[in-house]
């Protein structure tokens, strides 16, 4: 285990916040995630954040799903489908190519909190469902022994690493990822 990970971006920018009043978490989590990783090099602006929601948004739209994702938020096959659309056509916006995966998947790989350290060494942000007692779409921007550190839309800064668990890992917690929610973004290399 690292004794602290975190990323750059995190302390070069802080996360877009969603409205009060909406459940758009999962739009949140896609932009903040864009600017996590670009803030580095290329920082994110607000006009181009509020293009990446627009698309966002219209995608749900198009969808018909729009009016119950502002209402009741979505549910996380819709969310992935959205934020991979929305990263998918990020560079469009920024003129920064990036890279969305979704690592667990395809099962080839457990989703543990070992894998989610690891990739986040490996200079990846991570956008999670807190699934339990915030059930919240977040980004995790860093780990230490005792925290897992947020870039997140409502003001959340940090969990307590015990009170997570990740994919299977079937143990009474307060916060769990479910394996299918986890998006790995990370700044495509330059050709």
């Amino acid at each position: 285990m690292a004794k602290h990970i975190m990323l750059e971006g995190a302390a070069l920018c802080s996360p877009f916040i969603q409205g009060h009043l909406d459940y758009l978490c999962g739009l949140y989590a896609a932009v903040n995630a864009i600017a996590l990783i670009m803030a580095p090099t290329s920082p994110l602006t607000r006009a181009q954040a509020r293009s990446l929601i627009r698309i966002g948004t219209e995608h749900l739209q198009k969808r018909d799903e729009l009016c119950l994702a502002l209402n009741f938020g979505i549910d996380i096959e819709r969310q992935v489908q959205v934020a991979l659309h929305m990263l998918k056509r990020a560079a469009s916006v920024t003129g920064v190519p990036i890279l969305a995966t979704t690592p667990f998947a395809a099962k080839a790989e457990p989703a543990t909190i070992s894998a989610l350290e690891r990739k986040l060494g490996e200079g990846a942000a991570l956008m999670v469902f807190l699934q339990g007692a915030l059930d919240h779409y977040s980004v995790i921007c860093g780990m230490t022994r005792g925290r897992v550190v947020l870039f997140d839309s409502d003001g959340h800064h940090w969990l307590d690493r015990g009170s997570l668990c990740v994919g299977e890992d079937q143990r009474h917690a307060r916060h769990h990822v479910p394996a299918a929610s986890v998006i790995e973004v990370r700044a495509a290399a330059p050709e």
